[in-house]
C-alpha cells in the first residue's frame, strides 16, 4: 500500500489500471496492488484541436472521480464519475500536407 500527496489532485473517487487500484481523497492518495487483473475501457466521445490545444471528452470504466487533476503543466482533466474532459496544451496541430518522395512536405500554392 502507498499514501501519496499530491497537490495537482483535487478529485475525489476510485481507479484501477494495469494490477494498480487507487483512491484519491482530494491532494491525499492511497493506491495497492490488485489481487486479480480488473477490466480497463475507454471510449474517447468527442475530440477537438483548437490551435495549440487539444480536448477530449472521454467515458473510462476504470476511472470514477469527481473533481480536477492536473497530471502535468499541459494535461488537465475534469472529472464526473467515469466522464472526463481532458485539456491538452502545447499540441503541434497535424500537418495534412502530402509528403514526397524524399520525405519532405510538398509545396502547394
Amino acid at each position: 500500500m502507498r499514501l501519496r500527496i499530491d497537490w495537482r489532485c483535487w478529485s475525489v473517487g476510485l481507479y484501477w489500471d494495469h494490477g494498480l487500484v487507487g483512491l484519491d481523497l482530494g491532494p491525499v492518495g492511497i493506491s495497492w496492488l490488485a489481487r486479480h487483473k480488473l477490466p480497463i475501457r475507454s471510449w474517447m466521445l468527442f475530440e477537438r484541436t483548437i490551435g495549440k490545444a487539444n480536448l477530449h471528452l472521454d467515458v473510462d470504466s476504470y476511472c470514477w472521480r469527481l473533481g480536477y487533476m492536473r497530471a502535468a503543466a499541459w494535461d488537465h482533466g475534469f472529472y464526473l464519475g467515469p466522464i472526463s474532459l481532458q485539456i491538452e496544451w502545447n499540441i503541434d496541430p497535424i500537418d495534412l500536407r502530402p509528403i514526397n518522395a524524399r520525405g519532405h512536405y510538398d509545396q502547394q500554392h
